[in-house]
């Protein structure tokens, strides 16, 4: 089966269910490795406006960066075509199923749309992709391989100790809270409190005097598709607000910074393996293996 994913998301699963030699096309989000790297992009950045006067419908065409390049899809012949419903890790829009059939070589190609909105919609969507690979043991073989891990971080944490409050923020420009799946995760973890979007509802604009007013403990900044060099470079450019050097995470040293390619915002369960980040932020004589300055740091 040839395969187009322009979701970074699904592509990563693809790659794990032992597939990758399958795809043939890709966007330019999907380069988790050097392999899948190599694959085509058939992707180009977005050239419509944005114009809805609706808060979340603006945000969401705000975040879908990238489009399908057109010239490109006409010369390829594929049987699966994947797209994702949330513009969290950068996928090509679902609206542009009508004009990608339009367009496309295979006329015959079938478009699934995967669709990852909660912390177990990752789990159930994945499934729902193995089966459309025609990988469904190796699917749910996966998916308890992670919820195995899940277990085992969760029992790292301690069970008894004081509340701790985090936000999470997944764009700086424009500013957003972190939506979708995030609640879910940090509500695994005992005696946390999340400041996140309810689980399931998108990512929304924010400002620094309203996460001032809610004043986390911690403040976890995992900017979508972006490395933790390229997150540090982007925060040391900004002119920080008032309000920014208010808060009570700043001043204590406990704003982390993540690498936003590999925690909290891919769609798969290795999302899991965010819980390890948390913990050795918070936790670290209970968590091994520390990866400060390799997949998070402290920012101050």
């Amino acid at each position: 089966m040839n395969i187009i994913s322009f979701s970074p998301a699904a592509t990563k699963i693809i790659y794990n269910l032992g597939l990758a030699k399958s795809l043939i096309g890709r966007s330019d989000y999907c380069n988790f490795n050097e392999i899948v790297a190599k694959v085509p992009t058939l992707t180009r950045p977005r050239t419509t406006s944005c114009n809805s006067q609706l808060p979340v419908k603006l945000l969401e065409c705000e975040l879908y960066k990238l489009e399908p390049d057109y010239a490109k899809l006409s010369e390829i012949k594929a049987q699966l075509i994947i797209l994702q419903d949330s513009p969290k890790n950068n996928g090509v829009s679902p609206e542009e199923e009508n004009k990608i059939r339009e367009k496309i070589a295979s006329k015959s190609a079938e478009i699934f749309t995967f669709s990852p909105k909660t912390f177990q919609g990752i789990f159930d969507e994945t499934i729902r992709l193995a089966k459309k690979l025609n990988k469904a043991t190796a699917g749910e073989n996966f998916t308890q391989k992670m919820g195995k891990k899940l277990v085992e971080y969760k029992n790292l944490f301690p069970k008894n100790d004081k509340p701790k409050s985090i936000l999470v923020i997944d764009n700086i420009e424009p500013l957003t809270v972190a939506g979708y799946w995030t609640e879910g995760l940090l509500n695994e973890i005992p005696n946390i409190v999340s400041l996140n979007e309810g689980e399931g509802k998108p990512s929304r604009f924010t400002t620094w005097n309203e996460i001032l007013n809610v004043d986390p403990d911690y403040l976890f900044i995992a900017l979508n598709n972006t490395g933790l060099p390229e997150t540090q470079t982007i925060l040391n450019e900004l002119n920080h607000s008032d309000d920014f050097r208010s808060l009570r995470a700043f001043k204590a040293k406990k704003v982390i910074i993540v690498d936003g390619k590999k925690h909290f915002n891919l769609a798969t369960p290795e999302i899991v393996e965010t819980l390890k980040i948390i913990g050795q932020a918070l936790y670290p004589q209970n968590f091994s293996d520390n990866l400060i300055g390799k997949e998070w740091a402290i920012y101050y």
